[in-house]
């Protein structure tokens, strides 16, 4: 890609809440919450940017009229919980925390619901926005939708593992498509025009397809969560047309994964591994000190240790770590009680225990 300055110019997007659009529980919400049996539950802070690059020494007049509305950079932040209730119901829910969009009259709503039945939207106060009812096409999309989320979305990423990746790709081979590895430990799977490249060594998935005219590449880099699998932790695309001569013009759309909690009190969600993983005893913590044992952990690659409450907030944070022969020693006198979610954090891995306070 040639040297490139990037545009203050314009971008005509859809709002994040209309371009993600995800299964609910059935059952209209009330306030802020719609669901209120969640029995597992993913929730992660997304942080979207889109700008625009173009070759240098391109000058406005250079881009055609109809493409300039599209290069305005803007940015979104939103708080995305995907569960699954009591009746095992997929649900989606959408918190906008920050965002800078074209215009005014294009706010998002603070929070937004789609159901089988109806699409809901609330303000900061809790007031209702609007209440749409679905259509039986738009019912028929959701549940397709709910079936993606179930599989791909709700259950973290496990291809990097040898035999589940060996399975896989014995799968997509019998389905028609190329499966071949290269020297380095990468491996790469092709079908129906679209080339994916994975790499179990760094943790990054990168797509390249076309669709239509355009051409996009997508880089997407993981992080492990222990016991669950890998999450996503950045992914990059770029979009630009075949012939990049007669376009000379790039979007950018970077996203940027951050604050992962699984909360699975029962189970439900697949786990990969119990190889490497945390004791914590007492069990329920005791009032005042309680212990986390590091197993297949090296004491030196533990940077912090996070206490979240079964909706994801952060309750405490530990920094200042004394670990001798793989025990923690910390303090639960401060602890709300009830459901608790201890994660061992290193700078690869997130390792979570779900406890009773």
């Amino acid at each position: 890609m040639k040297n490139k300055v990037q545009l203050v110019v314009s971008s005509a997007i859809c709002l994040l809440m209309l371009s993600i659009t995800t299964l609910f529980g059935q059952g209209s919400p009330s306030g802020w919450s719609i669901n209120d049996s969640t029995d597992a539950r993913y929730r992660y802070d997304l942080e979207t940017r889109h700008y625009a690059l173009v070759e240098a020494g391109v000058t406005m007049e250079d881009i055609p009229l109809h493409k300039r509305d599209r290069l305005i950079p803007t940015h979104e932040t939103t708080r995305i919980s995907t569960g699954v209730n009591s009746q095992m119901e997929i649900y989606n829910e959408f918190e906008v925390l920050d965002y800078k969009l074209l215009e005014e009259w294009m706010v998002p709503p603070a929070k937004s619901f789609i159901s089988p039945t109806h699409l809901y939207g609330y303000s900061k106060t809790g007031e209702e926005l609007y209440r749409w009812e679905s259509t039986d096409l738009v019912k028929a999309d959701l549940q397709s939708l709910s079936d993606l989320y179930w599989n791909d979305g709700f259950r973290p990423i496990m291809t990097f593992f040898p035999s589940i990746r060996d399975e896989f790709s014995e799968q997509f081979q019998q389905d028609g498509g190329i499966v071949y590895e290269n020297g380095d430990r990468t491996y790469v799977m092709q079908k129906d025009g679209r080339t994916t490249t994975v790499d179990p060594v760094n943790y990054t998935i990168e797509e390249e397809y076309i669709l239509d005219d355009r051409k996009y590449i997508t880089r997407t880099s993981y992080t492990l969560m222990v016991p669950y699998g890998y999450v996503v932790n950045r992914r990059t695309t770029t979009e630009q047309t075949v012939m990049p001569d007669e376009e000379p013009i790039y979007f950018i759309t970077d996203q940027i994964y951050s604050n992962h909690v699984i909360e699975d009190p029962n189970g439900r969600v697949p786990m990969y591994t119990e190889e490497a993983h945390l004791l914590i005893h007492p069990v329920p913590l005791a009032h005042g000190g309680y212990v986390i044992e590091l197993r297949g952990i090296e004491d030196q690659q533990v940077n912090q240790v996070v206490v979240r409450d079964y909706f994801g907030n952060v309750v405490a944070t530990h920094n200042s770590l004394n670990i001798e022969a793989h025990l923690i020693e910390l303090d639960a006198s401060t602890y709300p009680p009830g459901m608790l979610i201890i994660q061992v954090i290193t700078p690869q891995t997130i390792y979570n225990q779900t406890v009773i306070n």
